[in-house]
């Protein structure tokens, strides 16, 4: 598995430049579960997900605290399969995203428990779970994208 920036057992997450792909610059928490990222305001990114996990998973995002209303299925078959994921959009049958934007950030006092000292940071989470298949069907009408942040 690669050099990423949040690995945990078969997930890997990373925050990716919008325009290369290429992962920014990472630095190591204190606690050893939590990553910090390099990036200047104002530059677009996605979140790029793989999972080598060998069963059914949902995965959800948070940006800031702010539920980005979508979910991200991963099949057994996708398996170390690169998935690109930002604001997510569907109409008239076409699924597409955008990039997020790192825009506000909170002060971050050198107090703190973090090893990046005097800086500002955001917050990304993403949640993982096994996805149970009880059954049933769903439609999918159009979603806009219902995030305030950017």
């Amino acid at each position: 598995m690669s050099n990423a920036m949040v690995q945990r057992h078969d997930f890997v997450v990373e925050m990716v430049d919008a325009q290369t792909r290429q992962p920014f610059k990472e630095h190591p928490g204190r606690n050893g579960y939590d990553s910090y990222v390099e990036v200047e305001p104002g530059v677009e990114y996605f979140l790029k997900l793989k999972s080598y996990y060998k069963k059914l998973i949902i995965t959800t995002f948070e940006v800031d605290g702010k539920d980005l209303g979508y979910r991200n299925s991963f099949s057994p078959g996708n398996l170390g399969k690169d998935k690109i994921k930002g604001l997510w959009k569907y109409e008239n049958n076409t699924s597409s995203h955008t990039a997020l934007k790192v825009d506000k950030m909170v002060f971050v006092p050198n107090n703190t428990s973090s090893t990046v000292k005097d800086t500002k940071v955001g917050e990304i989470n993403v949640y993982i779970y096994e996805k149970i298949l009880m059954g049933g069907y769903y439609y999918l009408n159009d979603h806009s994208i219902n995030w305030e942040g950017q």
